[in-house]
């Protein structure tokens, strides 16, 4: 969907001044790169309270994620803003952050490191938890996200491993990555949204026994 986020206003100042205008003289004035009306929002990664009002991070369909722009609040449209905690995600990109989730996991379940860090999306957070900040949850609280049935515990022939305890925290993050690129004959500056996800949990000795017991 085109949302138009930056609206210009134009005038024309021959027909509002008396007279015929004084003519100046003439300027080189160095090549701009003019940009579209209208475009194409893929996704809000984030927002964020600033002094003015709510700001929006805008990923822009078609552009690299770089050129992802922070919006007032008054840019963006109603219907963009009611969609902020529920957005529409399409299947592949909670298959994806599934996939990358429970590969971590069971690297976490064979480590002593209590915090895992992974790539994950802030939308898709949103989408799967419901939530913006720093949050505990359940084990049914990953129910939208397609885990497989064993994503949370490892197990060895002799039915013994380790279990996943629950509650675990979940933080989403969002670090604006400093990058300095040459181009065009210029060092240029520009800053990288990278979306995170930090789970601090604990485990605890399974066996399955004890499992069956607690099934019956």
């Amino acid at each position: 969907m085109s949302y138009n986020l930056r609206r210009r206003s134009y005038k024309n100042w021959k027909i509002l001044s008396i007279g015929e205008a004084i003519p100046r003289a003439e300027k080189q004035k160095p090549a701009q790169e003019v940009l579209p009306d209208l475009y194409d929002v893929e996704r809000i990664i984030t927002k964020r309270p600033t002094q003015s009002g709510e700001k929006y991070l805008i990923k822009w369909k078609g552009y690299h994620k770089e050129e992802s722009t922070w919006e007032p609040f008054s840019h963006v449209p109603v219907d963009l803003r009611n969609r902020f905690m529920n957005p529409p995600v399409c299947r592949e990109r909670p298959e994806t952050a599934a996939l990358i989730l429970e590969s971590a996991i069971q690297q976490r379940l064979r480590s002593r490191n209590n915090r895992t860090i992974i790539n994950f999306e802030l939308d898709v957070f949103r989408y799967s938890f419901g939530e913006t900040r720093t949050t505990l949850l359940s084990n049914s609280d990953f129910e939208k996200l397609p885990l497989s049935p064993h994503w949370y515990y490892t197990i060895n022939g002799k039915g013994r491993g380790t279990l996943l305890s629950f509650p675990v925290k979940a933080e989403p993050r969002l670090w604006m990555k400093k990058l300095h690129v040459y181009k065009d004959g210029e060092l240029v500056f520009f800053s990288v949204p990278v979306e995170r996800l930090v789970i601090t949990s604990a485990t605890e000795g399974l066996v399955i026994s004890s499992v069956n017991k607690q099934n019956n």
